[in-house]
């Protein structure tokens, strides 16, 4: 059997264990929606993590995103999947979840083609700030409700914001070293600098729709200051 395949057959059934996971969170152990949302929106991003590692092309990667498009939309469209699409809030964020996943892969694959170097920081670097710094944004927001603001309907927060900020800082910091990311000039205003953007993309999206925002501004600022660019 192809080697990508054998993955690509590991990693749908580690998915389908994951949502089954937060149905039996939401249906039998009464987990909240949000929360089991949120279960999901982290394993997700961390088995995504392999992605660079087990598939040699993106077509594959292109392959197992638009399986669970297709399955979170017959979700939406049937009732299913209570788990994830059970929010008092209109989101489509489930769905550009898997979306926002292939960009990450496609700009990752762009980057080491035009570079000559091989860092899986540009992968993930946007898929993790989008699993873990989006969730700390929301549960700061709930735990600590300190500055309450409503953004295009949407209930946000600034200790939500800062939250965000902070999480963004060592989710990249982290990355940057342990995987020596070939980053240009000082690494603390690039840390800086992408922490501020991502967060204040995340306050200003609305249904669910930083789960695209947020990644494609990690894109664009690591793009500008891979190729020196001033932003």
């Amino acid at each position: 059997m192809n080697t990508d395949l054998l993955h690509y057959i590991i990693l749908s059934g580690a998915y389908i264990v994951l949502f089954a996971t937060a149905e039996v969170l939401y249906h039998k152990l009464k987990v909240q929606g949000e929360h089991s949302r949120k279960v999901v929106h982290i394993g997700s991003g961390l088995l995504t993590m392999l992605f660079p590692i087990l598939f040699s092309s993106h077509w594959w990667v292109l392959g197992i995103c638009s399986s669970f498009v297709i399955l979170l939309v017959v979700s939406l469209k049937f009732n299913l999947l209570r788990s994830i699409n059970a929010i008092d809030r209109k989101s489509h964020g489930s769905i550009l979840y898997p979306v926002a996943v292939y960009m990450s892969f496609l700009f990752y694959d762009f980057m080491r083609g035009h570079t000559g170097l091989q860092s899986y920081f540009w992968f993930y670097q946007p898929v993790l700030v989008m699993a873990l710094a989006d969730p700390a944004a929301a549960l700061c927001g709930r735990g600590f409700p300190i500055g309450i603001m409503y953004i295009f309907g949407d209930k946000k927060s600034l200790s939500g914001f800062v939250g965000f900020i902070i999480v963004a800082a060592i989710v990249t910091s982290l990355l940057a070293h342990f995987l020596h990311a070939p980053i240009l000039g000082n690494i603390y205003t690039f840390v800086l600098l992408m922490s501020v953007i991502t967060a204040v993309t995340e306050l200003l999206a609305s249904k669910g729709s930083d789960n695209f925002f947020i990644p494609l501004a990690c894109i664009a600022v690591n793009y500008l200051w891979m190729f020196n660019i001033q932003v």
